[in-house]
């Protein structure tokens, strides 16, 4: 969210951030912002806020797959409950522009690989299930209410500011940043699992991208992957920097292979990963 918003002050746009900081730093928001701190997930005024608004970007959520499973319901209040809030009063305030941000998480162990936007969804934990839930909430109130609604589903995305250094194992953070924090720390990189399961990694810059082209993009009701289109094991990353490495037991509702088709987002929206 924080690159975004320096993206679009880049552009030229006044933005005002909207967020509980549950799982950010008030330290990363731009001072040029205007910034309401409350939480989506509750009920709240929010058509104020959004009056003469260009362009909704809905990234709010709790994003640990393992946390998803013994908390269920506070997760589908920031996963869920938080998207319908917010369509409920950009309906009143008239908005006609929401990009939602949801995940590859949704495609569980996809039989098809590089994996499509027509691919069914399989979620495997109740995060993944909520990412589509929020995701298909926008896109059938969205279209019977006038709003133009763009679904990002954004495979592995990492950057400098994706791992708390105060939290090595936050399993919200990036593994790459979760490696390389226990490297510089001088701790051993723990790897889940067997290792051999595959992720597609894009930087954060080239999300932030195929954000800001959906938003000016006239395209409506349409879901596209944002990934590389290549794959990386665990043990892979590991290997890059570290010689050894231990293993701990494998996590419940990790999908074996995130692995995406970016071809409709090149050809639809000219996007193409840089990093």
């Amino acid at each position: 969210g924080s690159y975004l918003v320096e993206y679009l002050i880049a552009e030229g746009h006044s933005v005002t951030v909207i967020d509980n900081l549950s799982t950010g730093k008030i330290a990363n928001v731009a001072p040029e912002v205007d910034f309401i701190e409350l939480n989506l997930g509750h009920p709240h005024d929010l058509t104020g806020y959004l009056k003469d608004v260009e362009m909704v970007f809905h990234l709010a959520a709790l994003p640990r797959v393992t946390e998803s499973f013994e908390t269920p319901i506070q997760y589908e209040v920031s996963n869920v409950r938080s998207t319908l809030y917010l369509l409920m009063a950009m309906i009143e305030a008239k908005n006609t522009n929401l990009i939602v941000s949801s995940s590859s998480a949704i495609y569980g162990n996809p039989k098809q690989l590089p994996t499509p936007e027509t691919a069914p969804a399989a979620p495997l934990s109740p995060y993944a299930l909520q990412k589509f839930m929020s995701e298909q909430y926008a896109l059938i109130i969205g279209e019977q209410n006038g709003i133009n609604v763009k679904v990002l589903r954004q495979f592995n995305v990492y950057g400098p500011r994706s791992c708390n250094p105060k939290d090595s194992d936050n399993t919200s953070s990036s593994v790459i940043n979760v490696f390389r924090h226990r490297k510089k720390c001088g701790q051993t990189i723990e790897v889940t699992g067997d290792g051999e399961q595959r992720r597609d990694f894009v930087h954060v810059n080239d999300v932030v991208e195929a954000n800001y082209l959906a938003a000016i993009s006239n395209k409506s009701g349409h879901v596209f992957n944002v990934g590389t289109g290549k794959t990386t094991s665990i043990n892979e990353l590991a290997g890059m920097l570290a010689n050894s490495w231990t293993y701990l037991p494998e996590r419940i509702g990790e999908s074996r292979i995130s692995h995406d088709d970016i071809s409709k987002i090149r050809d639809e929206l000219s996007w193409k990963p840089r990093l």
